[in-house]
């Protein structure tokens, strides 16, 4: 694998993962308020997670060969 290889698949990787982090946000939202209460400090978490793989997407496309 060379390396625009290498980068284009852990570019479709990235996005895949924020995909799934995103449906299980959107998922979670749709649920009554105490159980959105309940699992706040993991959607918390998974906020966090979604920004890194955002600023990681943003660095593939400049940092990558194209």
């Amino acid at each position: 694998m060379d390396f625009r290889e290498f980068c284009g698949a852990l570019n479709i990787d990235l996005t895949e993962w924020r995909n799934q982090i995103y449906n299980i946000i959107n998922h979670v939202e749709t649920l009554p308020e105490l159980d959105r209460r309940y699992f706040a400090p993991d959607i918390n978490a998974l906020r966090a997670m979604l920004s890194e793989i955002e600023n990681d997407v943003k660095k593939l496309k400049t940092q990558c060969p194209v």
